[in-house]
């Protein structure tokens, strides 16, 4: 998880660009977020699960679920490696049953 410019902890995210993949974005925006010497694997070509946010702007976010391979987290900003049971000590209440079905797939 990484901690947000507003405090909250999330996934990493990032818009897609034109012609991108989800798939492609994901990867992108998990390197923008933890460098480029870690070393992941993302678990289908799909998204795992996607949670719609209200407010003025609507978006639904997608999340992929993605595992460790090997190498280092480099980024300026503050991350936590957690486990499943310890999800709900970072999540906000509306994204822990998500967060808890992915890692259960």
């Amino acid at each position: 998880l990484v901690k947000g410019s507003d405090g909250t902890w999330s996934s990493p995210q990032t818009q897609p660009h034109s012609g991108e993949t989800m798939r492609a974005a994901a990867t992108r925006g998990l390197e923008a977020a933890t460098g480029p010497r870690l070393r992941t694997y993302f678990v289908g070509f799909a998204p795992m699960a996607h949670h719609d946010v209200a407010g003025a702007a609507p978006a639904r976010v997608f999340f992929y679920k993605s595992q460790y391979i090997n190498g280092a987290v480099q980024t300026p900003g503050e991350y936590v490696w957690v486990t499943r049971d310890e999800l709900s000590e970072y999540l906000p209440p509306a994204l822990l049953p998500l967060a808890l079905e992915i890692c259960d797939q």
